[in-house]
C-alpha cells in the first residue's frame, strides 16, 4: 500500500497526459515518465545518475522517431538563482552524455527548470512534522520529467 501512495504522489495528474510504458510501440504526445535524480547540494551528478542517463540513452537509440523534452528540476532549498544554475549544470551534463553516446541532438530538448513546478510545495513541506519527512519531500522535488513531444513515424 505504501508503494501505491508514493507512486500517486510522484506522478501527479497532468492535463491530457499519461505515463508511458517503456515497452510501448507508439507514444502519445504529452505522455511522460519521471526519473528521480540524485542531486546533493553543491555536488556533481554524473556517476550518481548513471542508470537514469543510460535508460534515457537506450530509449532514444531504440526510438529514433520519437522527439522528447527533458525537464530538470531541483528542490526548493537554496536561492532561486543557485537552483537554476544547478539545474543548468545537470542539463549540460546530460547533453554532454548524450553527445558522447552519439544521440542525435534533434531528438531531444533539455530544459533546466530549477525549483519551479515542485512536486512538494514549500507550504506542504512546512506542515510536515519531522526533519526526515521534510528531507523526503525535498528529495521528491529533485527529478527529471521525460516528455514525449512527437512521434514522426
Amino acid at each position: 500500500m505504501r508503494f501505491i501512495l508514493i507512486v500517486i504522489f510522484l506522478f501527479p495528474l497532468c492535463s491530457q497526459s499519461q505515463i508511458f510504458n517503456w515497452n510501448d510501440t507508439t507514444f502519445a504526445p504529452g505522455s511522460y515518465r519521471y526519473f528521480e535524480l540524485k542531486i546533493n547540494y553543491d555536488r556533481g551528478a554524473l556517476d550518481e545518475n548513471q542508470l537514469v542517463y543510460d535508460t534515457l540513452t537506450m530509449f532514444l537509440k531504440n526510438h529514433p522517431a520519437v522527439k522528447v523534452e527533458i525537464n530538470i528540476h531541483t528542490d526548493i532549498r537554496g536561492s532561486e538563482a543557485y537552483n537554476m544554475a544547478l539545474s543548468k549544470r545537470f542539463a549540460s551534463q546530460l547533453k554532454n552524455y548524450f553527445t558522447g553516446k552519439s544521440i542525435d541532438s534533434t531528438l531531444y530538448k533539455i530544459i533546466p527548470k530549477g525549483e519551479c513546478e515542485p512536486v512538494c510545495t514549500q507550504e506542504y513541506i512546512d506542515k510536515l512534522k519531522t526533519d526526515a519527512e521534510k528531507n523526503e519531500a525535498h528529495r521528491k522535488n529533485r527529478l527529471s520529467k521525460f516528455i514525449i513531444v512527437e512521434e514522426t513515424e
